[in-house]
């Protein structure tokens, strides 16, 4: 009887010792597949340019108001999303897409040459018919696409979200 005893005794040790080392695996596993918290807007190897950041968020929370010509042109731009969010143009260093729930524009940097890309992005601007002052008031939001990101390697260069001269 004392040894029954004894066996019951191991394998209830045994069942929960294993019990035990799946909760650590599973929870070690989960913990590791969780992304502390949101993920951020300007890529981590660049220094952010907090100015030029404040002064974006400022545009989105207090839109201007755009003149009769830019406010027409802009109609035209997204009249044909359906007012759905999507691509407008998409170039060989940047995708220009819109958010209706933000009512922002925002320019995917596809390329190291940040400069060139903004530039190709204002010129698709100012082609539609759109003023360079419209262009600062949409308003468009810059961000460095992935590839872009993951050849980027200079973390001295202050990025702005911002257009060119805005």
């Amino acid at each position: 009887m004392n040894k029954l005893k004894f066996y019951l005794l191991g394998i209830c040790v045994l069942v929960v010792f294993i019990l035990f080392l799946i909760i650590i695996i599973f929870s070690s596993s989960i913990s590791s597949n969780k992304i502390a918290g949101p993920l951020p807007t300007v890529t981590p190897y660049s220094t952010p340019n907090d100015l030029a950041e404040k002064r974006l968020l400022l545009k989105l929370e207090h839109p201007s108001i755009l003149s009769t010509n830019d406010a027409a042109v802009k109609t035209h731009i997204l009249s044909f999303l359906n007012g759905q969010p999507g691509d407008l143009y998409h170039g060989p260093d940047v995708i220009i897409s819109y958010l209706p729930a933000g009512k922002e524009f925002q320019g995917e940097i596809l390329t190291t040459n940040i400069d060139l890309a903004k530039k190709e992005a204002v010129d698709w601007f100012t082609t539609q018919g759109m003023s360079k002052q419209g262009i600062c008031d949409l308003p468009i939001m810059f961000f460095l696409g992935a590839n872009a990101s993951a050849q980027f390697q200079n973390p001295n260069v202050l990025f702005s979200p911002l257009p060119p001269g805005c």
